[in-house]
């Protein structure tokens, strides 16, 4: 057997692999590779409707995540509402930034529930997301503090 590892080649040309000078072990796992190919391919060309529970990525089928995506922007645009809801109310511990962030969570939920502005909703997002972090690293730092002022009872 020669000791130097031959260089292998893999061309793919209209789905059929061919190998050049592979090691064994490479030629078996693209002779599998080869075959799983055109199993799939004769699987396919008898069957028109994809295994259950599984769709399609073809823009003829679009109409099949309509119904799925319009209930999740629904049920996060109620959440966002009810979070932006809550923002508000923090808005005496918090202070201003708490109600502005608060305000734009409810205006992002707003505009999820209508289903149709969706895309509008993401650019709002960004700066409500921003004022939520400051907002929670705020109150880390209240907490932090308030941690250091207590003091600890020794019996």
């Amino acid at each position: 057997m020669d000791t130097q590892r031959r260089p292998h080649r893999l061309m793919v040309r209209k789905r059929l692999i061919h190998f050049d000078n592979a090691p064994i072990g490479h030629a078996h796992v693209l002779r599998h590779i080869q075959t799983a190919l055109q199993t799939t391919d004769i699987e396919r060309a008898g069957q028109e409707k994809p295994p259950s529970g599984h769709l399609p990525l073809s823009a003829a089928d679009a109409e099949a995540y309509l119904l799925p995506y319009a209930v999740a922007s629904v049920l996060f645009g109620a959440l966002s509402i009810v979070f932006g809801l809550s923002l508000i109310r923090l808005q005496d511990g918090m202070g201003e930034l708490s109600r502005v962030a608060g305000i734009l969570e409810i205006i992002v939920g707003c505009l999820l529930v209508t289903v149709v502005l969706f895309f509008v909703s993401y650019v709002i997002m960004i700066p409500a997301v921003v004022m939520e972090i400051l907002i929670l690293y705020r109150g880390y730092e209240y907490l932090s503090k308030a941690d250091v002022a207590a003091p600890t009872c020794a019996s």
